[in-house]
């Protein structure tokens, strides 16, 4: 476990599978790698994207549903919504 603490993390979470393989779509980050990732290197602040833009190449509202009860004191888990402000506090 690293001793860094990373202030703020944009990460791409639509995934990656056989699927999205087969039919030359790239995938990012799976929620699972994303959250691994913030853990590995301490980042304690994770703006979640590239969700819900393509029917084809997104995860599922249950799956960001899971995601946003995972936020805690060490990791706060922000799932953006359209016309909302967010601010980013130390």
């Amino acid at each position: 476990m690293t001793h860094l603490k990373i202030d703020l993390a944009l990460l791409p979470i639509n995934g990656r599978d056989e699927f999205r393989l087969k039919h030359d779509i790239a995938g990012n980050f799976k929620i699972s790698e994303a959250l691994d990732l913030c853990q590995e290197v301490g980042i304690i602040n994770l703006i979640v994207h590239h969700f819900g833009m393509f029917a084809y190449n997104t995860v599922s509202y249950d799956d960001l549903e899971r995601l946003k009860k995972k936020s805690s004191k060490s990791l706060r888990i922000i799932i953006p919504e359209v016309d909302v402000v967010y601010k980013i506090r130390r």
